[in-house]
């Protein structure tokens, strides 16, 4: 039996596993180009992707406040942001923007009940505040996010202040360094003109 007579022989087997081969290509292509679009949607949807996030904004010695900041690449459209103390009563405030944009930020008053907002470092050191912080939102895009965050906000002051004490007491030390050497510089330099 020749070749020849043996693909006439089986040609239709030869045909049905080529087919079933080429079924089975064209599937693999058709699940690896899906899972690439799936892939390209997802690259698509992170460059519209906000995300607001809480921190305590400036802080100095007489004044402290809460910033809201869309640190995401894309708009949050209608955020609405809740915040409250989780120490005390009556504290809950809502906010609501037309929309963030990529890197823009919002400076809040943080809330103390009954319609008080507190900014003094002082009150913070000397009552235990933990913020609460909520925040629903859209990206460009119609889908959903939620955010929900607590900020220790005392622990925060503290960590504060300590730092600034080590900073001043760092710089004291370099300035104390300099002088020293200027000292030891004019010492020798007197020296050498009255030799």
């Amino acid at each position: 039996m020749s070749l020849l007579d043996f693909a006439n022989y089986y040609s239709n087997l030869i045909i049905a596993v080529l087919t079933i081969f080429l079924v089975a290509l064209t599937a693999s292509t058709v699940w690896q180009t899906r899972q690439t679009i799936g892939e390209m949607r997802k690259a698509t949807r992170a460059q519209f992707l906000p995300h607001l996030k809480p921190s305590l904004g400036t802080i100095t010695s007489m004044h402290i406040d809460l910033m809201v900041k869309n640190v995401g690449k894309g708009a949050a459209v209608s955020p609405l942001v809740r915040i409250s103390l989780v120490e005390f009563r009556d504290s809950c405030r809502s906010w609501r923007w037309p929309m963030l944009v990529s890197d823009e930020s919002v400076r809040l008053g943080i809330p103390t009940g009954s319609g008080r907002y507190e900014d003094s470092i002082d009150f913070f050191k000397k009552n235990q505040s933990t913020l609460d912080f909520h925040a629903e939102y859209d990206d460009i895009l119609g889908q959903s996010y939620t955010v929900s965050e607590r900020i220790d906000i005392t622990a925060h002051v503290k960590q504060w202040e300590s730092t600034l004490v080590k900073y001043q007491e760092d710089e004291l030390k370099e300035i104390r360094r300099e002088l020293e050497k200027i000292a030891k510089e004019l010492s020798s330099r007197r020296d050498r003109s009255t030799s």
